[in-house]
């Protein structure tokens, strides 16, 4: 049984991270882009930040200002280090 209760810490510890990099990343969106993106729609796989139901005109403007995005997250947090948006 030690080993379930050690997974389920482990998987819960997984989520409040992405979570938290998640909300990160929504701020400084916000921030240097003004655009509200939902939480739901912000996914973190590895060092790659994935965008789902956004419309092209904000996949623009978040890949034109993509190294100030990438500085400000990375700064803002240390978890881990985020390399690239997609």
């Amino acid at each position: 049984m030690f080993g379930i209760g050690h997974l389920l810490k482990k998987m819960q510890n997984r989520q409040t991270r992405e979570f938290f990099i998640c909300e990160i990343v929504r701020g400084v969106i916000k921030d240097v882009v003004r655009i509200d993106i939902p939480v739901g729609n912000i996914a973190v796989k590895e060092t790659t930040v994935h965008f789902s139901n956004i419309s092209q005109a904000a996949r623009s403007e978040l890949f034109i200002k993509k190294q100030q995005i990438l500085k400000l997250i990375n700064d803002r947090q240390d978890a881990v280090k985020i390399t690239e948006i997609k």
